[in-house]
C-alpha cells in the first residue's frame, strides 16, 4: 500500500514541477522570427509573441548588431532572441545552447572559437561566467529556458 501511495505522490509532484517549469518559460515568445527576417525588420523594436499574451518579448534592432559577426549563410536558420537553457539537473550554473549552430553563435562571440561553422564540432556548455557575459553582449536578443531532464 506505502508504495502505491508513494507512486502516486511522485507523480503528482511531477505534474506539479512541469507546471512550474512552462509558468516560468511563458517569456519565451511562441513566434520566433530568423536573423535574416530581424536584419531586415524595420522600427526600433522587433515585437514577438509569448504565452502571456499581455506581455509580447521585445528585442532592440541595436541589440543585434554583435550578430552581423556570423556568417550570412547561417543567418536563416539562427532564430532570435537566441535561447540558452538553465541545465538544472546538470548543476547550479550550467547552460546549453538549443542547438549546435546556436552554440557556435555564443561560441565566437565568446571568443572561445574563431573559426568557420563548417569545422565546429564542439558540444559545449557554458556556465554563469559565459552566461552573464552573453547576456550583456546580446541584451534583448538572448532569452533563457529553464529545463531539466529528471522530470
Amino acid at each position: 500500500m506505502e508504495d502505491y501511495v508513494d507512486k502516486i505522490r511522485f507523480r503528482i509532484y511531477e505534474k506539479f514541477i512541469r507546471h512550474e517549469f512552462k509558468r516560468v518559460n511563458t517569456h519565451i515568445p511562441t513566434k520566433r522570427i530568423s536573423l535574416n527576417e530581424a536584419f531586415q525588420s524595420h522600427g526600433q523594436y522587433i515585437e514577438l509573441p509569448t504565452q502571456d499574451s499581455n506581455n509580447p518579448y521585445l528585442i532592440r534592432r541595436d541589440d543585434l548588431k554583435p550578430l552581423a559577426i556570423i556568417e550570412k549563410e547561417l543567418w536563416p536558420e539562427i532564430k532570435v532572441p537566441l535561447i540558452i537553457v538553465r541545465r538544472i539537473d546538470i548543476g547550479r550554473s550550467v547552460f546549453k545552447a538549443e542547438n549546435k549552430v546556436v552554440e557556435y553563435v555564443f561560441s565566437k562571440l565568446l571568443g572561445l572559437y574563431h573559426g568557420e561553422y563548417s569545422g565546429y564540432s564542439e558540444n559545449r556548455f557554458f556556465y554563469w561566467p559565459h552566461f552573464a557575459e552573453l547576456k550583456r553582449i546580446l541584451r534583448s536578443c538572448l532569452t533563457i529556458m529553464f529545463f531539466s531532464t529528471q522530470i
